[in-house]
């Protein structure tokens, strides 16, 4: 009876040490899960980081004297971005790159940062991509020069128009594209 007792101890041991290292295995899997997570985390957010640096860099390159004449450091112009991208309720990606372009064209600071908030607010209304949206609002902005339309007033149109007919968005600009110099 004795080495029967001893046996079933042991094996009551045994399945209390198993227990024990199971449990210990399992909250070394979670620690390394949780490491691991914020290890992304950050990763992740040094991506972003490189990311909008390049992208402020970017534009102040291109836009450098714009940027003095009109009062604007980097970091006010960059803080614009991320109001403009919260705004319309796009990625600072896209709303940096649409703001990139405009300062491409040479436009200024300020126009360049309401015709960015304009392409977003088009691209979000007609489910265009921001590229299209832009060089939709450039071509159409620049074929009708002379009429003094600005971006907001285009845009205020463009949807109106889109409410009223069957036309889209889409097809307005581009037909606005291609036939506003002949309307010249």
């Amino acid at each position: 009876r004795s080495a029967l007792g001893q046996i079933c101890a042991n094996a009551d041991q045994s399945t209390n040490a198993m227990e024990a290292a199971n449990a210990r295995v399992l909250a070394f899997g979670t620690a390394v899960g949780v490491i691991e997570g914020m290890r992304r985390a950050f990763l992740s957010l040094i991506k972003t980081t490189v990311d909008v640096e390049k992208s402020l860099t970017d534009i102040s390159v291109i836009a450098g004297d714009d940027l003095a004449k009109s009062g604007f450091s980097i970091q006010q112009f960059g803080k614009e971005v991320f109001k403009t991208a919260k705004e319309v309720g796009q990625s600072f990606d896209a709303t940096s790159k649409a703001a990139l372009e405009f300062t491409r064209q040479g436009v200024g600071v300020e126009e360049a940062l309401k015709r960015t908030r304009d392409a977003l607010i088009l691209t979000r209304v007609s489910g265009v991509d921001a590229k299209v949206a832009i060089q939709s609002l450039t071509s159409t902005l620049n074929a009708f020069k002379k009429a003094g339309l600005d971006s907001s007033t285009l845009v205020n149109k463009l949807v109106a128009v889109d409410n009223s007919s069957a036309a889209s968005i889409v097809d307005l600009a581009e037909g606005l594209k291609r036939f506003g110099s002949i309307a010249q």
